[in-house]
Protein backbone atom coordinates (compact mmCIF):
# COMPACT_ATOMS: atom_id res chain seq x y z
CA UNK A 1 0.00 0.00 0.00
CA UNK A 2 3.16 2.30 0.63
CA UNK A 3 4.53 1.79 -2.68
CA UNK A 4 0.82 2.26 -4.44
CA UNK A 5 0.33 5.39 -2.64
CA UNK A 6 3.99 6.79 -3.48
CA UNK A 7 3.61 6.10 -7.20
CA UNK A 8 -0.18 7.70 -7.30
CA UNK A 9 1.40 10.80 -5.77
CA UNK A 10 4.44 11.02 -8.20
CA UNK A 11 2.30 10.63 -11.01
CA UNK A 12 0.68 13.43 -10.70
CA UNK A 13 4.41 15.30 -10.04
CA UNK A 14 4.06 14.40 -13.67
CA UNK A 15 2.21 16.91 -14.67
CA UNK A 16 5.31 19.49 -13.91
CA UNK A 17 3.22 22.78 -12.57
CA UNK A 18 0.90 23.46 -15.03
CA UNK A 19 -2.15 23.08 -12.52
CA UNK A 20 -1.23 23.18 -8.54
CA UNK A 21 -1.69 19.51 -7.87
CA UNK A 22 2.05 19.18 -6.99
CA UNK A 23 0.29 19.82 -2.97
CA UNK A 24 -1.83 16.88 -3.88
CA UNK A 25 0.94 14.98 -5.17
CA UNK A 26 3.32 15.36 -1.64
CA UNK A 27 0.46 14.80 0.48
CA UNK A 28 -0.61 11.66 -0.94
CA UNK A 29 3.80 10.47 -0.82
CA UNK A 30 3.67 11.78 2.66
CA UNK A 31 0.67 9.08 3.60
CA UNK A 32 2.91 6.44 1.45
CA UNK A 33 6.28 7.37 2.89
CA UNK A 34 4.17 7.47 6.44
CA UNK A 35 3.26 3.67 5.79
CA UNK A 36 6.79 2.59 4.55
CA UNK A 37 8.84 4.26 7.22
CA UNK A 38 7.63 1.72 9.89
CA UNK A 39 9.42 -0.81 7.71
CA UNK A 40 12.75 1.49 7.30
CA UNK A 41 13.56 4.22 9.55
CA UNK A 42 15.63 5.96 7.19
CA UNK A 43 12.71 6.63 4.51
CA UNK A 44 11.46 8.81 7.39
CA UNK A 45 13.65 11.49 6.16
CA UNK A 46 12.29 12.06 3.17
CA UNK A 47 8.35 12.12 4.59
CA UNK A 48 10.17 15.21 6.92
CA UNK A 49 11.01 16.33 3.15
CA UNK A 50 7.51 15.63 1.40
CA UNK A 51 6.41 17.79 4.48
CA UNK A 52 8.69 20.67 3.15
CA UNK A 53 7.33 20.14 -0.43
CA UNK A 54 3.59 20.15 0.40
CA UNK A 55 4.49 23.67 2.03
CA UNK A 56 6.32 25.26 -0.65
CA UNK A 57 3.22 23.63 -2.92
CA UNK A 58 0.49 25.76 -0.67
CA UNK A 59 2.46 28.98 -1.50
CA UNK A 60 3.30 27.97 -5.34
CA UNK A 61 -0.64 26.62 -5.75
CA UNK A 62 -1.61 30.44 -4.10
CA UNK A 63 1.12 31.97 -6.48
CA UNK A 64 -0.74 30.43 -9.42
CA UNK A 65 -4.66 31.67 -8.26
CA UNK A 66 -3.01 34.99 -8.11
CA UNK A 67 -2.03 34.75 -11.67
CA UNK A 68 -4.68 32.86 -13.39
CA UNK A 69 -7.26 35.39 -11.89
CA UNK A 70 -5.30 38.18 -11.82
CA UNK A 71 -6.06 39.12 -8.10
CA UNK A 72 -3.71 40.03 -5.46
CA UNK A 73 -2.66 37.94 -2.30
CA UNK A 74 -0.96 40.14 0.26
CA UNK A 75 2.73 39.62 0.03
CA UNK A 76 2.55 37.18 -2.79
CA UNK A 77 2.70 40.25 -4.95
CA UNK A 78 6.07 41.57 -4.11
CA UNK A 79 8.02 41.02 -7.13
CA UNK A 80 11.18 39.26 -5.17
CA UNK A 81 8.44 36.51 -3.65
CA UNK A 82 8.77 34.45 -7.16
CA UNK A 83 12.33 34.30 -7.60
CA UNK A 84 12.20 32.79 -3.40
CA UNK A 85 9.49 30.42 -4.30
CA UNK A 86 11.69 28.81 -7.46
CA UNK A 87 14.87 28.13 -5.23
CA UNK A 88 12.46 26.87 -2.40
CA UNK A 89 10.94 24.56 -5.29
CA UNK A 90 14.36 22.99 -6.76
CA UNK A 91 16.39 22.89 -3.44
CA UNK A 92 13.61 21.25 -1.46
CA UNK A 93 12.75 19.04 -4.61
CA UNK A 94 16.64 17.78 -5.12
CA UNK A 95 16.86 17.17 -1.36
CA UNK A 96 13.61 15.36 -1.45
CA UNK A 97 14.72 13.20 -3.93
CA UNK A 98 18.12 12.53 -2.37
CA UNK A 99 16.02 11.20 0.71
CA UNK A 100 14.38 9.42 -1.40
CA UNK A 101 16.38 7.34 -3.45
CA UNK A 102 18.76 6.75 0.46
CA UNK A 103 15.57 5.40 1.87
CA UNK A 104 14.80 3.15 -1.33
CA UNK A 105 17.79 1.73 -1.43
CA UNK A 106 18.17 0.72 1.82
CA UNK A 107 14.77 -1.00 1.98
CA UNK A 108 15.93 -2.35 -1.17
CA UNK A 109 18.81 -3.97 0.41
CA UNK A 110 17.24 -5.29 3.43
CA UNK A 111 14.54 -6.73 1.56
CA UNK A 112 17.17 -8.45 -1.11
CA UNK A 113 16.11 -6.60 -3.40
CA UNK A 114 19.65 -5.51 -5.60
CA UNK A 115 18.00 -3.98 -8.54
CA UNK A 116 16.35 -1.57 -6.36
CA UNK A 117 19.90 -0.46 -4.91
CA UNK A 118 21.44 0.04 -8.41
CA UNK A 119 18.23 2.05 -9.97
CA UNK A 120 18.39 4.12 -6.81
CA UNK A 121 22.25 5.21 -7.86
CA UNK A 122 21.49 5.37 -11.52
CA UNK A 123 18.31 7.63 -10.28
CA UNK A 124 20.54 9.64 -8.12
CA UNK A 125 23.09 9.93 -11.63
CA UNK A 126 20.21 11.01 -13.44
CA UNK A 127 18.76 14.07 -11.00
CA UNK A 128 22.71 15.59 -11.03
CA UNK A 129 22.94 15.56 -14.97
CA UNK A 130 19.23 17.14 -14.72
CA UNK A 131 20.17 19.57 -12.45
CA UNK A 132 23.70 19.90 -13.89
CA UNK A 133 21.66 21.13 -16.96
CA UNK A 134 18.99 23.11 -15.41
CA UNK A 135 21.52 25.73 -13.49
CA UNK A 136 23.29 25.92 -16.94
CA UNK A 137 21.05 27.02 -18.69
CA UNK A 138 19.93 29.70 -16.16
CA UNK A 139 23.48 30.79 -15.73
CA UNK A 140 24.33 31.33 -19.48
CA UNK A 141 23.23 34.39 -21.01
CA UNK A 142 20.72 33.96 -23.82
CA UNK A 143 20.01 30.54 -23.45
CA UNK A 144 16.24 30.93 -22.50
CA UNK A 145 15.11 30.29 -25.79
CA UNK A 146 17.48 27.30 -27.22
CA UNK A 147 17.77 25.37 -23.81
CA UNK A 148 14.30 25.31 -22.45
CA UNK A 149 12.86 22.55 -24.52
CA UNK A 150 16.10 20.08 -23.61
CA UNK A 151 15.73 20.86 -20.10
CA UNK A 152 12.02 20.20 -20.23
CA UNK A 153 12.27 16.73 -22.12
CA UNK A 154 15.32 15.73 -19.50
CA UNK A 155 13.15 17.15 -16.40
CA UNK A 156 10.16 14.21 -17.86
CA UNK A 157 13.08 11.50 -18.65
CA UNK A 158 14.55 12.10 -15.11
CA UNK A 159 10.79 11.93 -13.33
CA UNK A 160 10.26 8.93 -15.62
CA UNK A 161 12.76 7.06 -13.92
CA UNK A 162 12.33 7.40 -10.55
CA UNK A 163 8.54 6.23 -11.86
CA UNK A 164 10.32 3.33 -12.95
CA UNK A 165 12.40 2.89 -9.60
CA UNK A 166 9.33 3.17 -7.55
CA UNK A 167 7.36 0.79 -9.57
CA UNK A 168 10.30 -2.07 -9.26
CA UNK A 169 9.78 -1.63 -5.51
CA UNK A 170 6.29 -1.51 -5.56
CA UNK A 171 6.47 -5.17 -7.71
CA UNK A 172 9.22 -6.61 -6.10
CA UNK A 173 9.40 -5.28 -1.78
CA UNK A 174 6.84 -6.98 -0.12
CA UNK A 175 6.26 -5.56 3.73
CA UNK A 176 4.83 -7.16 6.34
CA UNK A 177 1.61 -5.72 6.08
CA UNK A 178 1.63 -6.79 2.51
CA UNK A 179 1.82 -10.11 3.72
CA UNK A 180 -0.68 -9.99 6.57
CA UNK A 181 -3.53 -9.35 3.80
CA UNK A 182 -1.94 -11.73 1.25
CA UNK A 183 -2.63 -14.47 4.09
CA UNK A 184 -5.70 -13.06 4.83
CA UNK A 185 -7.15 -13.35 1.39
CA UNK A 186 -5.50 -16.92 1.08
CA UNK A 187 -7.38 -18.13 4.72
CA UNK A 188 -10.89 -16.49 2.96
CA UNK A 189 -10.04 -18.53 -0.36
CA UNK A 190 -9.52 -21.94 1.86
CA UNK A 191 -11.98 -21.21 3.91
CA UNK A 192 -14.66 -21.11 0.71
CA UNK A 193 -12.77 -24.05 -0.91
CA UNK A 194 -11.88 -26.48 1.44
CA UNK A 195 -11.26 -29.41 -0.87
CA UNK A 196 -8.29 -26.87 -2.44
CA UNK A 197 -6.67 -26.94 0.79
CA UNK A 198 -3.84 -29.29 1.63
CA UNK A 199 -4.47 -31.95 5.25
CA UNK A 200 -1.90 -29.45 7.16
CA UNK A 201 -4.31 -26.67 6.03
CA UNK A 202 -7.52 -28.74 6.72
CA UNK A 203 -6.04 -29.55 10.43
CA UNK A 204 -5.45 -26.11 10.95
CA UNK A 205 -8.69 -24.50 9.79
CA UNK A 206 -10.53 -27.24 11.91
CA UNK A 207 -8.09 -26.37 14.80
CA UNK A 208 -9.47 -22.85 14.64
CA UNK A 209 -12.60 -23.55 13.95
CA UNK A 210 -12.78 -25.65 17.68
CA UNK A 211 -10.93 -22.54 19.41
CA UNK A 212 -13.43 -20.24 18.03
CA UNK A 213 -16.12 -22.32 19.26
CA UNK A 214 -14.80 -23.19 22.46
CA UNK A 215 -14.07 -19.37 22.78
CA UNK A 216 -18.09 -18.73 21.83
CA UNK A 217 -19.03 -20.98 24.21
CA UNK A 218 -17.37 -19.36 26.77
CA UNK A 219 -18.21 -15.86 26.07
CA UNK A 220 -21.91 -17.81 26.72
CA UNK A 221 -21.26 -19.24 29.57
CA UNK A 222 -19.82 -15.90 30.83
CA UNK A 223 -23.11 -13.81 29.94
CA UNK A 224 -25.50 -15.76 31.94
CA UNK A 225 -23.52 -15.15 34.97
CA UNK A 226 -24.63 -11.35 35.05
CA UNK A 227 -28.46 -10.84 36.33
CA UNK A 228 -30.36 -7.70 36.34
CA UNK A 229 -31.39 -6.45 39.91
CA UNK A 230 -33.17 -3.95 41.05
CA UNK A 231 -32.18 -0.77 42.48
CA UNK A 232 -34.36 -0.38 45.31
Amino acid sequence: MGFGLLIIGYSALLLLRIVPIEIVGFFIMYLGLEKLSKYEKKLSYAKYAAVFMFAESVLSSLMWIEKSFDISIGFLSAAYIETVENILYHAGLLVFHILLYYGLSAISKVSGYDKGVTRSRFAIVTTGVYYVAAICGSLIPNSAQFMAKPIWIMQIVWMLVNLWLLLGCFMMIVTDEMLEDENKKYAEFIEKNPKLASEKEKKQIEKAKKAQAKKNKKNKSDSKKFTATKIK
